[in-house]
């Protein structure tokens, strides 16, 4: 008997440290609207290393949008992402306190397909 309790209360515990977990590298998503602008409440995002980002349009997921980073970006995955290829950015740079090289504003361009009307949003990398 104390060994079931001790085995459901470790069981408990592990399944609540790998939802925590889970939870925490769930992709924060920017959406874009029909026009290709990332919506106001996304055009500053604020990001720490190890954050998973990733774009879907407002108005769908199944519907096109394309964003590339006009200069350096914070992503390990490279410097342009779509739907259907390569759409999580995860941030890779290095920002433990202000000061840091990485410790900046990312600057990119979204539209709604590659070679459209290009907006022009940011992520905030923060320590």
């Amino acid at each position: 008997m104390r060994n079931a309790y001790s085995g459901a209360i470790i069981f408990g515990v592990w399944l609540f440290v790998s939802s925590t977990l889970t939870f925490a590298q769930s992709p924060q998503q920017l959406q874009i609207d029909d026009t290709g602008k990332v919506i106001p409440a996304h055009q500053q995002h604020h990001g720490k290393k190890g954050d998973k980002i990733s774009w879907t349009r407002q108005s769908g997921a199944g519907k096109s949008w394309y964003v590339r980073f006009t200069a350096a970006s914070p992503c390990a995955e490279g410097k342009q992402f779509a739907m259907g290829r390569g759409g999580t950015c995860t941030v890779n740079v290095v920002c433990n306190k202000a000061g840091d090289p990485g410790c900046k504003s990312y600057h990119y361009r979204s539209s709604t397909m590659r070679g459209g009307r290009m907006n022009d949003p940011e992520i905030i990398i923060d320590p």
